[in-house]
């Protein structure tokens, strides 16, 4: 279907793109829709928040560039396709940053999904739309929804996913919480709102001086704030990281919740171990995790010396280092050591 204002659109993006100078005067959309704020969000600070927010980046001047160098880029579009969706491609890109931050995870979510019930149009979408669809469809691995970016057609890419991909974003709200507060614009306020996550925003993309962004116009465009003081965007074009002018306009910023709920685990199979004599449970291939296995629950040991002193019950002596610990729980049959597949056998 041919749509007049979406390829003219287009012709203004190739003309951008070869000529930066012209963003100053010709206005792209990038696939952000202009939104009024919502007065029932909660907005950071407020005591109404019910949201359990814990600090990440427990700094004066925080900054999410060091996941950002580690994150799988991806533009929002290919030789044949604008996606117009923006907004998908930089709350993914929040999310990605946080499980990078949080747990070390190099994650990447279909930056499809949920396909036409996005409701991305070729004007493009909101930030609030798009965060009530992960409220309300959860995400999917890119594997799950991915798309063919020498094909796809604007129908092909916002077709809608079958069933089975649905219950993976159903799974994912499972395993979980996912929220947002809004964000005051001025330094201090996003300065504290990125000691909990990078910052959802809509801006104005892209007009380039030298070896910096400015801001000269209305917002166009869904990106990614990572510092403030040093002010840095991640974003869904060339080049990813993107350096901002000290006085550049951010016109709505989010900072999003993204937690992990409780696991949930086979009481039998863990009664089981613990009648076998295992005390301990470890995920080499995770990060080195351990957990304490007792009554039939799982309970994360955030540092392997911090059972120490409970061991010294058991070795008579109190252990002098971490080889010596793990040498022990070993020869003992204290720990078993899991494969990732045998360890997601015990939970339900």
């Amino acid at each position: 279907m041919f749509d007049f204002n979406y390829n003219l659109n287009l012709i203004k993006l190739r003309l951008t793109q070869e000529y930066p100078q012209l963003n100053k005067y010709i206005k792209v959309n990038y696939g952000l829709l202009e939104q009024e704020e919502d007065s029932r969000d909660y907005k950071m600070g407020t005591s109404n928040d019910p949201l359990p927010w814990k600090i990440v980046k427990n700094e004066e001047h925080p900054t999410w560039l060091p996941e950002a160098k580690k994150m799988i880029n991806e533009i929002q579009r290919s030789g044949r396709l604008e996606t117009m969706t923006c907004t998908k491609f930089a709350l993914n890109n929040v999310l990605e940053l946080i499980h990078l931050g949080k747990w070390g995870e190099v994650v990447n979510y279909s930056d499809r999904f949920p396909g036409s019930f996005q409701g991305t149009t070729r004007t493009g979408n909101t930030l609030n739309r798009q965060l009530s669809n992960i409220s309300k469809y959860g995400c999917v691995p890119e594997e799950v929804f991915p798309w063919n970016k020498d094909k796809f057609s604007w129908n092909d890419y916002y077709s809608k996913p079958s069933q089975t991909v649905f219950e993976r974003g159903k799974q994912w709200l499972k395993d979980f919480m996912f929220g947002y507060s809004g964000v005051w614009v001025n330094r201090t306020m996003m300065n504290e709102a990125l000691r909990y996550s990078p910052l959802y925003v809509g801006l104005y993309a892209w007009y380039r001086k030298g070896n910096l962004y400015y801001s000269v116009g209305k917002p166009n465009h869904a990106s990614v704030i990572i510092s403030r003081d040093s002010f840095v965007n991640y974003d869904s074009y060339f080049h990813y990281i993107k350096h901002l002018s000290d006085d550049f306009k951010v016109y709505y910023a989010k900072r999003i919740f993204l937690d992990k709920k409780k696991d949930v685990y086979n009481v039998d199979e863990l009664r089981e171990l613990e009648k076998a004599g295992f005390k301990f449970i470890a995920r080499p291939d995770h990060n080195g995790e351990f957990y304490k296995i007792k009554d039939g629950t799982l309970t994360h040991i955030q540092n392997i010396r911090d059972i120490a002193d409970e061991l010294t019950y058991y070795m008579k002596s109190k252990p002098d280092n971490l080889d010596e610990v793990l040498k022990f729980l070993t020869q003992k049959n204290h720990i078993k050591w899991l494969t990732e597949k045998a360890y997601y056998k015990l939970k339900k």
